[in-house]
């Protein structure tokens, strides 16, 4: 009783912190594509008689994203890469258990979706949202393209727009390991399925060798 006690709050901490830090990234990522959208709509009605306020202030927020992305990779790093290391282990390991019961009752079926339901969102809401940053920034590079700024005369507006298209898209690494999009959910996928047909395939092995003794003795 006293045990349960102590498990509950333990256990309901754990959950709130692990769905606040998720969570809190996705509306940091959100945060920075609404910036670039924003930029995008500015360069795509610019004014080229009135261009030089509009590109600075591309130009500075551009690199405070940067910043911004430099910032999240230093303290979501770490943690993305656990995460999606653990998660494809647990994915596996709960394919694993399910692949060896007798009989499937609703109620460990229930348990299995839920839990591994929880485990393959975490892991999309992070490559999802890696994803759109680097979309939203490539789709900002094609808007500051498109501002016709070829047919113009002035040389410091090229000059400029060249300095915009000179940025790379905005992509954020997991400690320069994994790159955090939704290849990287896929590739979680793909390791937890190779992992759960590696150790089926052991098993086989081992029960195979172990009939063999078996008949080796008695024979």
């Amino acid at each position: 009783m006293i045990n349960n006690l102590l498990s509950v709050p333990g256990a309901l901490t754990l959950y709130t912190v692990t769905c606040g830090v998720d969570t809190l990234f996705s509306f940091y990522v959100f945060q920075m594509t609404s910036k670039l959208r924003i930029m995008s709509d500015e360069m795509k009605n610019l004014d080229i008689n009135n261009y030089y306020h509009t590109i600075r202030d591309c130009l500075i927020n551009y690199e405070s994203l940067i910043k911004c992305r430099s910032i999240i990779e230093t303290i979501y790093g770490p943690i993305i890469l656990w995460t999606i290391t653990t998660n494809a282990v647990v994915l596996c390991a709960l394919i694993f258990q399910l692949s060896r019961l007798d009989s499937i009752t609703i109620e460990s079926l229930l348990r299995f979706l839920i839990y591994s339901a929880s485990k393959i969102t975490q892991t999309f809401l992070y490559g999802w949202s890696g994803t759109a940053l680097t979309s939203q920034s490539e789709i900002f590079f094609d808007a500051v393209y498109s501002c016709k700024w070829t047919d113009c005369d002035k040389k410091q507006l090229k000059t400029s727009v060249l300095l915009l298209l000179c940025q790379k898209p905005i992509v954020i690494v997991a400690c320069s390991i994994s790159t955090v999009s939704v290849d990287m959910f896929i590739m979680v996928l793909n390791t937890s399925l190779s992992y759960f047909f590696l150790l089926k395939t052991m098993e086989e092995k081992t029960i195979t060798k172990i009939y063999e003794t078996v008949n080796n003795t008695l024979s």
